[in-house]
């Protein structure tokens, strides 16, 4: 079983910013190797330099089980500059 959501809302015309989360959580017999359960949330604001290039930043929370391993836990911040063309 698993899914994921995204709200999305315009601050302004050139503020955005995405909340989310997303969960992935298999069958444990079905599984031999690899993740067991995952999931995470996360934030984020992004604005709008020009039409075709933005800047932003997200902070995001991550979990996940492993078969036969130690699960792991994570807090990322990452930066963001996008150029459309």
């Amino acid at each position: 079983t698993g899914g994921w959501v995204d709200v999305w809302y315009d601050w302004t015309d050139r503020l955005h910013s995405h909340v989310g989360y997303s969960i992935d959580d298999p069958f444990n017999g079905d599984i031999t190797t690899g993740r067991t359960y995952n999931q995470f949330y996360f934030a984020n604001l992004s604005y709008d330099l020009t039409k075709k290039f933005l800047v932003g930043v997200e902070a995001g929370q991550w979990k996940t089980n492993w078969a036969g391993k130690l699960p792991g836990d994570s807090f990322r911040l990452e930066f963001v500059a996008k150029y459309g063309f």
